[in-house]
C-alpha cells in the first residue's frame, strides 16, 4: 500500500470548472478538508447549515454573473464552464441549497441538544422566517439583476441583510435569558 505522500504524487490531473488543469478535484478536496477539520456527524447541524448556506452563496455568485452577461448581451469569456442556458438550473440549485440550510437549522432547533444551550429554545423558531426572508431576498434580487456578483460582499454591506443579522443575534440572545 502506498504512503500518503506517494498517493499525492500519483493523483491524476483534473480539469477544474474554469478549464484549468489542477492536481486534484478542488471541490472534493475542500469538502474533505471541511469534514476532516469539523467532522459532520448526524447531529452536527452547524456544519451542514454552513455548507448549504455557503453553497447557495457560491451559486448565486455564478448565477448573477450569467444574469449580468445575459442582460448586457455580452458574450461569456471567463471560461468557467457555465453557459447562459445554465441560468435556470443554477437558480434551482442555489435556492434549493439555501432552503436546505433553513431546514437544517429547523432540525437543529428541534433537536434535544438545544435545550442545554438555551434557556428558552422555542424562541429560536423566530429566526426561521428571517432566514427564509434573507435567502429568498438574495435570490429575488439576483433574479432581477440587482445583486452584484459577490453575495458575501452584498450580505455585509446591504442594510436589510445587516438588520436581519442583528435581529437574529438579538433573538438568539433572548433565547439564552
Amino acid at each position: 500500500m502506498a504512503s500518503f505522500s506517494e498517493s499525492l504524487s500519483m493523483r491524476p490531473l483534473c480539469v477544474d470548472l474554469d478549464g484549468t488543469l489542477v492536481k486534484s478535484d478542488t471541490l472534493m478536496d475542500s469538502l474533505l478538508i471541511l469534514v476532516r477539520s469539523q467532522p459532520l456527524q448526524a447531529d452536527d447541524a452547524v456544519g451542514a447549515f454552513s455548507t448549504f448556506l455557503f453553497l447557495s452563496l457560491a451559486i448565486v455568485k455564478r448565477f448573477s454573473e450569467l444574469q449580468n452577461v445575459r442582460a448586457t448581451g455580452a458574450s461569456l469569456t471567463n471560461g468557467r464552464g457555465y453557459l447562459l442556458a445554465d441560468v435556470e438550473q443554477l437558480r434551482i440549485f442555489g435556492t434549493g441549497s439555501g432552503i436546505a440550510a433553513v431546514v437544517v437549522f429547523a432540525r437543529y432547533i428541534n433537536g434535544g441538544e438545544i435545550a442545554h444551550l438555551y434557556k428558552h429554545p422555542q424562541r429560536m423558531w423566530l429566526i426561521m422566517p428571517l432566514l427564509i426572508l434573507w435567502v429568498f431576498r438574495v435570490w429575488l434580487l439576483a433574479s432581477r439583476g440587482q445583486l452584484d456578483e459577490d453575495a458575501v460582499i452584498f450580505a455585509v454591506t446591504d442594510r436589510v441583510s445587516l438588520l436581519i443579522c442583528l435581529t437574529i443575534a438579538v433573538i438568539a440572545a433572548f433565547a439564552t435569558v
